[in-house]
């Protein structure tokens, strides 16, 4: 099986995301409406990546870079999900270890 972590760059990665996304948060209806939504908020350092395995999205995130006095930079989960049907098969700490490996990268 091939595991892939990436970035999504597209609005079809985008919108294949929203529809993990709604599994977490039901009230999304309108994939228009969270495109157009996730398209602001990248203005504020916020970003999608997903996993897929053998081409499928298993599992996303949506998270921000950000910095602060206290902290200095750091990373901001704002959502994290795994597809029901993958579940328990450690998509999600996948996604949590790239993103502090992407974090440690990252620099201002």
């Amino acid at each position: 099986m091939k595991t892939e972590v990436k970035i999504l760059t597209n609005d079809d990665q985008k919108t294949e995301s929203i529809k993990l996304f709604c599994q977490l948060r039901p009230h999304l209806v309108s994939e228009e409406a969270v495109l157009s939504q996730l398209k602001r908020q990248e203005c504020n350092g916020y970003f999608v990546v997903g996993v897929y395995e053998n081409d499928i999205m298993t599992a996303c995130t949506g998270a921000r870079l950000s910095e602060n006095l206290i902290y200095g930079p750091f990373i901001y989960v704002d959502d994290l999900v795994t597809d029901q049907c993958f579940r328990s098969r450690g998509f999600g700490a996948l996604l949590i270890d790239w993103l502090f490996d992407f974090g440690k990268k990252r620099t201002y």
